[in-house]
């Protein structure tokens, strides 16, 4: 316990004196160390900070010193969620984009992630519908007239493929969706919003004319979405806070 009173105290000074745009990473190496001991009220409100400043997972980052770590607050935050037995609210921090990526990539955490997956399986099985038992009448009713049931409307298989792997972290994948053959407004739309999100991530990875070319290419993507739905604005349970500051900022 000492160790981990002198580590707390060291990782607050040393993040203390570098500039304001990294606090999330002091927050999370709190977070973390709160985790570890099993503080799980002090976890989530120390990670819910770290997320609020920076919302992509990435699988090496520098803490502080030569300290590097994973960082996924959205990971720990559905540890929390379902250590207090409320799996709807883990798996929705779990299913954020590039949380499972990122946690099945790293050997310490995939098993936690595992857990996770289970809770989901858990929900799922809870929230099935009971049988409907129809009741059996004494006399047969009257045979209504038939009306055409109206048709079955899905999504386009690439604009699946898309979100699909927006959802596990494959960024590149996402970003090669191409809206134009998409069948309807409202499916280009979406297919231009998830591409736009993907090369939006990729962007904050690459330094350099790359990441200059990618954040320019969803710019573009994202004034393409505001012409087809002008009054739209991405959904916060799939896309993280900078990526729709980024959507409503574009012009």
């Amino acid at each position: 316990m000492r160790r981990l009173s002198h580590l707390a105290c060291a990782v607050g000074l040393l993040v203390a004196a570098t500039p304001a745009l990294a606090d999330y990473k002091r927050s999370y190496a709190t977070g973390l160390e709160a985790a570890q001991a099993g503080r799980w009220d002090e976890a989530e409100a120390r990670m819910k900070e770290a997320l609020a400043e920076e919302a992509t997972p990435k699988a090496n980052v520098k803490l502080y010193g030569m300290r590097f770590e994973t960082y996924v607050p959205q990971y720990y935050l559905a540890l929390a969620a379902k250590n207090r037995g409320d799996c709807a609210t883990a798996i929705k921090y779990y299913d954020m984009p590039g949380v499972e990526a990122v946690v099945q990539a790293d050997n310490k955490l995939a098993g936690g992630g595992a857990g996770l997956k289970d809770c989901r399986s858990k929900q799922l099985a809870n929230n099935t519908p009971p049988e409907k038992i129809e009741p059996k009448l004494p006399v047969p009713a009257p045979t209504p007239t038939p009306v055409p049931a109206a048709p079955e409307i899905s999504a386009p298989t690439e604009l699946v493929n898309a979100i699909d792997n927006y959802l596990g972290g494959r960024y590149a994948q996402a970003a090669s969706v191409d809206p134009a053959r998409l069948p309807d407004a409202r499916a280009r739309y979406h297919a231009l919003l998830v591409r736009a999100a993907a090369r939006f991530v990729q962007a904050q990875l690459q330094a350099g004319d790359a990441g200059k070319t990618l954040l320019s290419q969803a710019e573009t993507d994202v004034r393409g979405a505001k012409q087809i739905q002008p009054n739209a604005a991405p959904d916060p349970t799939l896309f993280p806070p900078k990526f729709r500051q980024f959507y409503t900022a574009t012009r």
